[in-house]
C-alpha cells in the first residue's frame, strides 16, 4: 500500500487553497459590487424614459457605451453622436458631465434635450440581469437601457 507524504509545499498550498475559498459575508458584498461596476462597462440601448417604453421608429433608438477604464461615455440621442465624461464612478454611483455631440438638427429636438438632461440628472444605477436603470438623487428612474452587444 503506498503512503502519501504531505510535504510542507503541499501543506502551504493546501491551505492556501483552502482559505480562498472561504467567504465572509463582507466579501461577497465587494465581490458582487465589483462585479455590478464591470458590467456597466459596455453598449446599452434605451428602452424607457421616465418609465415610457421608447418606440423611435422614425429614428434610432439612443445608445449608452460605457467606458470604466477612461472614465467617458459615447453614443447617440437618437440624432447626434455623444461623448462625454464620467466624473464619478462607484459600484452604486454614477455622474455624467460635460456632454458634447454633433449638431444636426433633428425633429425631435425635445427628446434629445430630454435625453441629454436625465443623463445630467444621474447619481446611481442598477443592473439587473441584461438592464441597466438610471436614477436620480431620490432614486427615482429616469433612465433604463438594456444591453445589446
Amino acid at each position: 500500500m503506498k503512503q502519501f507524504k504531505l510535504t510542507p509545499y503541499a501543506l502551504a498550498i493546501f491551505l492556501l487553497m483552502s482559505c480562498g475559498t472561504k467567504k465572509t459575508n463582507a466579501t461577497y458584498v465587494i465581490n458582487k459590487k465589483t462585479e455590478a461596476k464591470q458590467l456597466l462597462n459596455d453598449i446599452w440601448i434605451l428602452d424607457s424614459i421616465d418609465n415610457l417604453t421608447i418606440n423611435n421608429t422614425a429614428q434610432k433608438k439612443p445608445q449608452l457605451e460605457v467606458n470604466i477604464k477612461e472614465n467617458k461615455f459615447y453614443g447617440n440621442d437618437s440624432c447626434n453622436q455623444i461623448k462625454g465624461s464620467i466624473t464619478k464612478l462607484t459600484n452604486s454611483e454614477i455622474q455624467f458631465k460635460h456632454i458634447f455631440g454633433t449638431k444636426m438638427r433633428c425633429n425631435n429636438m425635445k427628446f434629445t434635450e430630454q435625453y441629454h438632461s436625465k443623463l445630467l440628472k444621474t447619481k446611481y444605477y442598477t443592473i439587473d440581469k441584461l438592464q441597466l436603470s438610471l436614477l436620480d438623487s431620490e432614486e427615482n428612474i429616469l433612465l433604463t437601457f438594456r444591453k445589446i452587444d
